[in-house]
């Protein structure tokens, strides 16, 4: 008889680095099967083997692994077999996941940041280059990285970009929690110096947020922390870690942000500083963080990834040095840019949705709803100014934009379609959905919702592309159709818990979660009154449609006293804050 499949650990198929103290595992039934009657699982972790021997249920989700408990950094393996109306199965191939750095104590590096005399400006905070070199005196047979910061990071080392994830480490409520990353890093490594750094921006720790595009929501100063466990082949280990040894310095990305956009002065690109060596710039040592108190915890959530890339369909030259790229869908992302002119020549890049009927862009979709500032580069817009040198490109990897449409100006030459590419960048979620009919029209108008939940799950929920960078809890309303086309699962578990921490402490559910300013903040009441019927009511609608959809019956466990916490706000704003009106002409 056929094996089960599809085999996943929580709400991943092949995690690294999972905190959970108790991980479950989920199965797909043989082909052919209807009823499960038992199942068993057998395993091992670390040397330490167990099997749990046939166990009476017809439940094949979130089933408790029936190991050990976890180990840090432990390698875990385990396999499936079912009892069915068919008879017994054969066992599944192993499914493996590796834990993650699961108390305090195992922490040896710090938080460090780069070393600023003062904070920058807002829309003029470089995206900061942090280095170390580390000497590796043997073959390495393994080797793993964990890390995490307050703002967007990216990690190098070797001189390779360490993954393929984009927008470390996400959007989460910063004061409970942090997302940690893992990856294994075994294949970077040779015996000799090799460098241990990172690039980081302000992502939306200390970004502009949310539709007040107020900066600092979270903090003033970003940070990161990561740390290298090393296992070499003669059987010693050795850990490195962020600490005072580390320098930083700004390099070619002069300003980064969600809302203000990228500028960058390739010109000034640090050379080599993945490499050991001397290199560019002006590097200082790195400035001491404080210890944070929230808990570092793996993500339920796929990362954010490339997921597309969309060629230039047609280029419009305008004007002489002006040129409208044309991508033919609408995206969440940025635009990888070739060619970018002569040495010094400074392009202009602005995102939109839609053209004017001159056929310019049109920025309207992307004004603030509260207009009291004007992004540096325009809205939507990024700046680079070119090195000239050969295989030169730009491509904004600390913001996110949403467009059909680029405009770049200031080109003295021609912009081919080859030049450019729209890259979309969300979450990377399981597809799980598809339709298809024979009227083309409503294939169409499936592809558009498609796209649509697609550009808006960006590790939260998140709303209108070109205004918002917030998981707006409209994603109450937005659940039941996103199920239908991607799995949604861990996205939404990981920000039921930014909701559920950032719940004011009288039950109210703000219109968005993680909340960068805090109870009884400026904005509070400011513009959008906070716990509104509908919105907060995600508090509740969430975890009971994950349960429906998925069957984890823990998450409504976890999420019980937020739910009640906002069921018993509503009630007693109900009795006790009813219009006067109202109240006078109750019987």
């Amino acid at each position: 008889m056929n094996a089960p499949s599809d085999l996943r650990v929580e709400y991943r198929a092949v995690p690294t680095g999972i905190t959970v103290p108790s991980p479950r595992v989920s199965w797909r039934l043989p082909d052919g099967s209807r009823e499960q009657r038992a199942y068993r699982i057998r395993g091992d972790a670390g040397g330490r083997e167990w099997d749990t021997g046939w166990i009476g249920s017809d439940q094949s989700l979130f089933r408790a692994h029936g190991g050990p408990p976890p180990v840090s950094g432990e390698r875990v393996r385990c396999a499936v077999r079912v009892s069915t109306e068919l008879g017994t199965s054969d066992w599944s191939a192993p499914l493996t996941w590796e834990t993650g750095l699961l108390a305090p104590e195992d922490w040896v590096a710090s938080w460090i940041g780069p070393a600023e005399t003062e904070v920058p400006p807002p829309g003029f905070r470089p995206a900061y280059h942090l280095r170390t070199t580390v000497t590796l005196p043997g073959p390495v047979a393994r080797a793993r990285v964990y890390a995490t910061a307050h703002g967007i990071y990216e990690l190098f080392l070797g001189g390779e970009r360490v993954g393929d994830a984009e927008l470390s480490p996400g959007l989460t409520a910063y004061r409970d929690h942090l997302h940690v990353q893992a990856h294994d890093v075994t294949g970077l490594l040779q015996p000799g110096e090799v460098v241990f750094g990172a690039i980081l921006s302000d992502g939306w720790y200390r970004g502009r947020t949310s539709y007040h595009r107020l900066p600092d929501g979270f903090g003033d100063r970003t940070a990161l922390l990561a740390q290298l466990h090393v296992d070499y082949e003669d059987g010693t280990t050795a850990v490195f870690g962020t600490g005072p040894g580390w320098r930083s310095a700004a390099g070619a990305v002069r300003g980064a942000d969600f809302f203000d956009g990228v500028e960058a002065d390739l010109r000034e690109e640090l050379t080599g500083w993945t490499l050991p060596g001397d290199v560019p710039g002006e590097w200082a040592p790195v400035a001491a963080r404080p210890a944070v108190a929230a808990r570092l915890v793996s993500s339920p959530a796929p990362p954010v990834r490339r997921v597309q890339e969309l060629p230039a369909l047609s280029v419009t030259r305008l004007r002489r040095d002006r040129h409208i790229i044309d991508f033919g869908q609408n995206l969440a992302g940025w635009v990888r840019l070739a060619n970018l002119g002569p040495r010094g020549t400074t392009l202009r890049l602005t995102h939109a949705e839609a053209l004017r009927p001159d056929g310019d862009v049109d920025t309207a979709g992307g004004t603030a709803t509260l207009r009291w500032y004007s992004p540096p580069r325009g809205i939507q817009g990024d700046r680079v100014v070119s090195a000239g040198e050969l295989g030169e490109v730009f491509e904004p990897r600390h913001t996110r934009h949403g467009f059909r449409y680029l405009r770049v100006d200031g080109h003295p030459g021609e912009i081919a379609p080859g030049d450019v590419t729209a890259v979309a960048v969300s979450s990377d979620l399981l597809r799980t959905g598809w339709f298809r009919c024979s009227d083309e029209r409503v294939n169409r108008l499936h592809e558009i919702a498609f796209w649509t939940y697609r550009n808006q799950e960006c590790d939260v929920p998140t709303a209108e592309i070109t205004r918002e960078t917030s998981g707006w809890t409209d994603w109450g309303y937005n659940v039941r159709g996103a199920r239908l086309l991607h799995d949604v699962s861990g996205l939404s578990v990981k920000w039921l818990a930014d909701l559920a921490a950032d719940q004011w402490p009288d039950g109210t559910v703000r219109n968005y979660a993680p909340d960068p300013l805090g109870p009884g903040s400026l904005t509070a009441r400011f513009a959008i009154p906070h716990g509104q019927a509908g919105w907060g009511d995600s508090a509740v609608s969430v975890p009971w449609e994950i349960w429906r959809a998925y069957g984890d019956e823990e998450v409504l466990s976890r999420q019980y006293a937020s739910m009640t916490a906002w069921v018993e706000r509503v009630a007693r704003v109900a009795r006790e804050n009813r219009h006067p009106a109202r109240r006078s002409a109750r019987p």
